[in-house]
């Protein structure tokens, strides 16, 4: 009990501490700009807290003193903390500010994966592609073995987004493809990689090969290198998500589902939020599979009528598309006549029970 409560002191304290230190930061943070005062930050974890005080559009004037007076003041600290100081700013839509930081970084760490990841992903948003591709010809210094994978998902985005900008333009198409084919060969695992090429693939119109790549990585995986014959499953949340979009204007209900299925089994090392979703989506592909077979498979009424009961206690105990209950009991009703004494009214029921 002694210990605890001695926790429980050092961690108020702690609190005060901070407290304290924000409230002297923000006195800061409100000098006069008319007067001209200087502003004077000597570590990021300062600048953290006020950039986050000055995060909307009248803040526009203070964030750029902010990252003058950190170039100004020479704040050296680990590129990787920079990295997450970067996203905070891009959420503002300070991208030149972000360009300016980059190149203040780069000066000491002119190799880092992830600032140079942020200054070719930022140089898209900008549509600064000759800057972009200064920016890329630094990183392939860097061998590709060697890229993380920040670096492979930034450059993708900036190369797809190049293309998009100019898709009359083979040489850039290409140029997006050969870093998603790379991206495959170095980072197998991550279905980053394969959701880059598929995205690829849609934007050249090529829309039947996108349906086809993205089947084979949720069903099949990669070889390994150890053993070419055997394939090893990836984790493709992702990819499931992608492919049931493409398949929305398709009548391939049995695959929907399978698809469905598989995006249901991988979200064990994913957002927890799109299990709804999957489940959302099975339930309407059994229904219009019912609709399709013109009622004649009592089974698949049957388990549109499940799914859409599941899908319901999830959508109703947590909602994440518009409408989505209520698009559920129209067609739960709708299909009741067909259900004959199998029959079992739709239940609004929580996930869990209170003891």
């Amino acid at each position: 009990m002694d210990e605890f409560k001695g926790m429980l002191g050092a961690l108020v304290e702690a609190l005060q501490q901070l407290s304290q230190r924000v409230e002297r930061l923000e006195s800061v943070a409100s000098f006069d700009e008319e007067d001209g005062g200087d502003l004077f930050v000597a570590t990021l974890a300062d600048a953290e807290i006020l950039l986050a005080s000055n995060h909307g559009p009248a803040g526009a004037k203070y964030r750029q003193k902010l990252i003058s007076s950190l170039i100004k003041n020479d704040v050296r600290e680990d590129p990787r903390r920079y990295h997450n100081f970067i996203r905070a700013l891009s959420d503002c839509g300070d991208y030149r500010l972000i360009i300016q930081l980059c190149d203040y970084l780069l000066a000491f760490a002119p190799l880092d994966r992830d600032i140079l990841a942020d200054a070719i992903l930022t140089s898209g948003k900008l549509c600064e592609w000759d800057l972009g591709m200064h920016y890329l010809s630094k990183a392939e210094l860097i061998p590709k073995a060697r890229w993380n994978d920040k670096l492979f998902i930034y450059a993708g985005e900036f190369l797809k987004a190049r293309f998009n900008a100019y898709p009359n333009n083979e040489t850039y198409y290409q140029d997006a493809m050969a870093l998603a084919s790379d991206f495959i060969n170095y980072c197998k695992h991550d279905e980053h990689a394969y959701s880059l090429k598929s995205e690829l693939l849609v934007s050249a119109q090529c829309r039947q090969d996108a349906i086809d790549f993205l089947l084979d990585t949720i069903r099949n995986g990669y070889s390994d290198d150890n053993n070419k014959i055997e394939k090893t499953r990836i984790v493709a949340t992702q990819c499931c998500v992608e492919l049931l979009q493409l398949l929305d204007d398709t009548c391939d209900y049995d695959l929907i589902i399978e698809i469905c299925d598989k995006g249901l089994r991988y979200t064990h090392d994913q957002a927890s939020a799109r299990i709804s979703s999957f489940v959302y989506r099975r339930a309407l592909a059994y229904d219009a599979k019912a609709y399709a077979e013109n009622f004649s498979n009592k089974e698949t009424i049957l388990k549109a009528l499940m799914h859409m009961q599941s899908a319901y206690t999830l959508v109703t105990n947590g909602k994440t598309i518009a409408n989505e209950d209520k698009i559920i009991e129209d067609k739960y009703e709708a299909l009741r006549p067909y259900a004959g004494d199998k029959f079992v009214p739709l239940i609004k029921r929580s996930l869990t029970v209170s003891e």
